[in-house]
């Protein structure tokens, strides 16, 4: 993982643990995070029908604990039972910790819009997405699978929040993928 990506994800944390500090629910937000992030990259991972060692190490760094290439098959697997990551219906459903950062840009940002506002979701989105291209690049083998399996799971998480916060028609800033924090990307 870059350090720029590093930077991020304690950024993101930080702001998780904010909503953990003002909050009690379980799962706590930095552990939706750290969840929907891995599952989010494993996807991405197998999304080509293997994971090679530096993807697993990559993943491993996520989770907090060292995990081989078979450990991270095999939790493959079960999430694969569980949620069924290799369906349409997982790259159709967004990570809840997107809901709960759409929530939180509902209740204190909705005033704030253009290219200029700073919502909690375009920084979900953007960790997302850096974090996807890192993964894909560590190990210098990108597939156009992969690249179409990332893509497809980031403008569904872009879809999901836009409408909820935007409603049916959008918001034209935000829906070209283009307008993140400071209208630059």
């Amino acid at each position: 993982m870059s350090n720029i990506n590093k930077e991020r994800l304690n950024k993101v944390y930080a702001l998780c643990d904010k909503i953990d500090k003002n909050t009690k629910k379980q799962p706590t937000a930095r552990e939706q995070l750290r969840n929907g992030l891995s599952y989010f990259l494993m996807y991405l991972a197998a999304s080509d029908g293997g994971i090679s060692w530096q993807r697993a190490d990559f993943i491993s760094e996520i989770y907090e604990i060292p995990l081989t290439s078979n450990e991270i098959e095999t939790i493959i697997k079960t999430i694969n039972q569980e949620l069924d990551t290799c369906s349409l219906k997982f790259k159709e459903v967004v990570p809840p910790i997107l809901k709960i950062f759409v929530g939180i840009d509902k209740h204190f940002n909705i005033k704030r819009k253009g290219p200029d506002a700073l919502y909690c979701y375009r920084l979900l989105i953007i960790l997302f997405e850096e974090m996807g291209i890192d993964l894909l690049h560590c190990n210098n083998d990108v597939t156009d699978k992969e690249l179409h399996a990332l893509d497809f799971y980031l403008n569904n998480m872009r879809n999901y929040a836009i409408r909820e916060l935007f409603g049916p028609e959008g918001d034209n800033n935000a829906s070209d993928g283009t307008a993140f924090i400071g209208g630059k990307r």
